[in-house]
C-alpha cells in the first residue's frame, strides 16, 4: 500500500492564446500501473472539460485549475474546474470530481458510497431539499432530486454533492454545493466505500 498523503505535482497544460489549465499529477506510488491509470483519468477528465466548453464558431479561452479535497488513507478526492471566456458573452465554468481509491487506481461514482438497496439517492435528495429551504436558495423550477451518478466530492467528514451552473439554479446564484455531515447518513455508508474508509464511522 502506498504512503499516504499521496505526492502531488502540478503540471500546466498550455497553447497559448486560448488553453491556460493547471492539472494535478500523482507521483511516487510504487507501482506504475495505478499511477498511470490514476494520470490518465485526471488528464482525460481534463481534456472533456476543455472540449465541454469548446463552442463552434466562436474563440473560446479556456483556463482551468485543480483543488485536493482529501488525501489521506489510500483515497484521493479532487475537483477539475475550467472556465470559457467567449469575447464578451458570460464565461462559463464547468466542474468536474475524481473520486479515486489509491490502491487500485478506480474511479468511484456515488452509488459505491452506500449500501445495495438503502434508497440512497431518496435520503440524500431529502436533506438537500431541507439545505434549499433553511437557506433560502433560488431555483429554477421544482427541485428534481439527484442523480444516482451525481457528482460529489469529500472533505472533512463530510460528502459535498454539487450541480453545474444553470442546472437547478440561475447563473448568478453560483454552483449549488450541498455539504452532508457524515454522521447524518452513517446507517446507509457500505463498509467497504471510500466514504468510511476515508471517515472511519463504521
Amino acid at each position: 500500500m502506498p504512503v499516504l498523503p499521496v505526492r502531488i505535482r502540478t503540471m500546466r497544460y498550455l497553447k497559448p492564446p486560448l488553453i491556460d489549465f493547471f492539472y494535478p499529477v500523482v507521483e511516487g506510488l510504487g507501482d506504475s500501473a495505478v499511477e498511470q491509470r490514476i494520470n490518465h483519468q485526471i488528464v482525460s477528465q481534463m481534456y472533456k472539460l476543455i472540449a465541454e466548453l469548446q463552442q463552434p464558431g466562436l474563440t473560446t479561452q479556456v483556463t482551468g485549475y485543480y483543488e485536493i479535497k482529501a488525501n489521506e488513507r489510500n483515497v484521493l478526492s479532487l475537483i477539475l474546474s475550467a472556465m470559457g471566456e467567449f469575447g464578451g458573452a458570460h464565461p462559463m465554468t464547468i466542474v468536474h470530481a475524481l473520486n479515486i481509491d489509491v490502491a487500485t487506481g478506480s474511479n468511484y461514482p456515488l452509488g459505491t458510497m452506500f449500501k445495495p438497496g438503502s434508497d440512497y439517492v431518496t435520503i440524500l435528495s431529502d436533506i438537500i431539499r431541507v439545505q434549499i429551504a433553511e437557506r433560502n436558495l433560488p431555483l429554477l423550477g421544482e427541485y428534481p432530486g439527484i442523480q444516482p451518478n451525481q457528482e460529489y466530492y469529500m472533505a472533512d467528514n463530510v460528502l459535498v454533492i454539487f450541480y453545474q451552473l444553470f442546472e437547478i439554479m440561475p447563473y448568478a446564484a453560483g454552483f449549488p454545493y450541498f455539504p452532508i455531515p457524515i454522521y447524518k447518513i452513517e446507517p446507509i455508508v457500505a463498509e467497504t466505500s471510500l466514504l468510511n474508509r476515508l471517515t472511519g464511522i463504521i
